[in-house]
């Protein structure tokens, strides 16, 4: 039985430099949509690393974000997985599944099964979500 109010989206890629592409593509459709997003990071370095990468790309401007959950922005990076109500897509960039905050949302993750290194957390999540009955989307 799916849990369709609940969609993982596989985000795959091929490289590092596609994997950057595809995350910003994500939160600028947030921002465009004026829908908040939340990427949950795994520690305070990856929030860092995240933040400066927004604030340097697109390269004809940057994606207004923050990392402290204050209005009005639409693009919210931290390392706290302690939600707020009103958010219901996130983008998570830790190494374990996420557990969704509310009845319905949208987690989008990256779907690393074809890196060596990789493939056993992805394989982890999957499985997770799928023992969940979510609704998994691969693009």
């Amino acid at each position: 039985m799916t849990n369709s109010s609940i969609k993982i989206v596989f985000l795959t890629s091929s490289s590092p430099q596609e994997k950057i592409r595809k995350l910003i593509q994500t939160a600028n459709q947030h921002l465009i949509e004026k829908k908040i997003l939340y990427i949950l990071t795994q520690s305070p370095d990856v929030t860092n690393f995240v933040d400066n990468l927004l604030w340097q790309y697109p390269k004809e401007g940057f994606i207004p974000h923050t990392t402290e959950l204050i209005k009005p922005h639409y693009i919210f990076i931290n390392s706290d997985n302690s939600f707020p109500p009103q958010i219901y897509s996130f983008f998570n960039l830790t190494t374990a599944p996420m557990h969704p905050p509310a009845t319905s949302c949208k987690i989008f993750e990256f779907d690393e099964s074809n890196m060596r290194d990789k493939k056993e957390i992805f394989e982890k999540k999957y499985k997770f979500y799928q023992d969940c009955g979510y609704h998994l989307i691969s693009l």
